[in-house]
């Protein structure tokens, strides 16, 4: 899957979410280390106590999250949680 493609999952998944909500999703279902989201079989011992705690319908949800993106969300290469907070603090209303 490229790119493209993984952006355009993300951007339908956090779409009707608020800033708050894409953030506390990510600090709860995204490695602390590289900024994807958790994964069952990940060999890092921090990802794997994270995914631990998480219940079995979160862990369900997240095969769906993994089917259409991999990509970080947050690491050295980029963050996209960054954009979106600047793109949602820097909105203007549209007038008809």
């Amino acid at each position: 899957m490229n790119w493209t493609e993984q952006m355009d999952f993300f951007q339908e998944f956090f779409k009707g979410k608020t800033v708050e909500e894409i953030e506390a999703w990510f600090a709860k279902n995204a490695s602390d280390v590289n900024g994807r989201p958790l994964k069952a079989d990940s060999k890092n011992e921090k990802d794997q106590e994270k995914y631990a705690k998480l219940t079995e319908t979160e862990k369900e949800a997240l095969v769906d999250v993994v089917a259409g993106a991999t990509m970080s969300i947050r690491d050295n290469h980029g963050d996209i949680l960054g954009a979106i907070k600047d793109a949602y603090k820097n909105r203007v209303e549209i007038k008809k």
